[in-house]
């Protein structure tokens, strides 16, 4: 997620810098043409043009909506975990420590949930949602982090497992292709075994397993969005109406400049590039948005996001030692 305020003008280069050479380049052979070589028949009528700049602005803002809301969904889910994590947290504290005394069965409880948060985000990470594009959105953001490994799945997966699940319940985690879920199973157990042995009644185990059955329906809606790519026929087809307007546009401005006042057609050139650079930042701009679960530029912070509630579950433990927050970098935070 980019935290600063305005958005630098590198970035807006990074992004847009081979498209703006494209439409230098073709404005520059447009102009040429038409003024040192004669070539007139270059001029077309700017209504059609306009007429099909005014379609594809609609078409892009419906696609840019679309983006938006799942972009926004997933944020949304992420927000709801944390809720549901500190209410967990409560009711463990609460009901068992209290009352048990045990703080090591509470605690454990708690470094189990907070490793379904950690295998949930990492599965969420794992690829992009389409084939063939794994660098589109994230060379920027390694860029930035060029100090930062490249992220191995397995490697994290077991670096997590390590980190919070006790290595008997570990082991059998491990074989698991959705540990998330798997997890979250474990605690069922845990919670209905401590029903049976007295520590809960039966109205608090209802009101345990129901944080437990919300948590299965956000991992659920989080699987969704990643699972379920933005629709490729708004998506491509977006992009092929907006490069077809951005081609047609100096071979209409030319003619309009030309009538207007023949010494200003070179102003065709700067007024393509702009013209063309906005069309394409908008439709870029929902393009960055599709697949909000991996480490680009404009996706939702889920390593900072899980820190936080590592952070509030432990203090909440009144546990001393907190790991440090996720900082921006390069104003990025992932």
């Amino acid at each position: 997620m980019y935290v600063n305020r305005q958005i630098g003008f590198p970035v807006i280069f990074f992004f847009s810098k081979f498209y703006l050479l494209k439409s230098l380049l073709l404005a520059s052979a447009v102009y040429v043409g038409y003024e040192y070589f004669g070539l007139k028949f270059l001029e077309i009528p700017f209504i059609p043009i306009a007429t099909i700049g005014t379609a594809v602005a609609f078409y892009v803002g419906f696609k840019n909506h679309a983006s938006y809301e799942r972009l926004w969904e997933a944020r949304k889910i992420w927000g709801a975990i944390t809720n549901i994590s500190r209410s967990w947290a409560i009711s463990v504290v609460s009901l068992v420590r209290d009352r048990k005394g045990d703080a090591g069965t509470c605690l454990r409880m708690i470094r189990r949930h907070l490793c379904w948060v950690n295998a949930l985000r990492i599965q969420l990470r794992r690829g992009t949602t389409c084939s063939g594009d794994a660098d589109s959105k994230l060379t920027h953001v390694k860029l930035v982090h060029i100090h930062q490994p490249p992220i191995c799945y397995d490697t994290e997966m077991k670096t997590t497992l390590e980190r919070f699940i006790e290595p008997g319940e570990r082991e059998a985690l491990e074989k698991c292709s959705n540990v998330a879920s798997n997890v979250l199973k474990e605690q069922l157990k845990e919670l209905t075994a401590l029903k049976d042995d007295g520590v809960i009644d039966g109205f608090e185990h209802n009101s345990m397993q129901n944080l437990i059955y919300q948590c299965f329906d956000q991992q659920g809606a989080a699987e969704r969005i990643k699972s379920f790519p933005f629709p490729r026929q708004y998506a491509h087809f977006s992009m092929l109406f907006v490069t077809i307007f951005n081609y047609l546009l100096p071979f209409g401005l030319i003619g309009e400049l030309a009538r207007a006042e023949h010494s200003l057609t070179w102003l065709m050139i700067p007024f393509t590039i702009l013209i063309s650079w906005i069309f394409l930042t908008m439709e870029l701009v929902g393009d960055s948005s599709e697949d909000p679960f991996v480490t680009g530029l404009n996706d939702v912070p889920i390593s900072a996001i899980s820190i936080n509630i590592e952070r509030d579950l432990l203090e909440i433990m009144d546990e001393a030692e907190l790991p440090a927050k996720l900082e921006p970098v390069n104003h990025i935070l992932l």
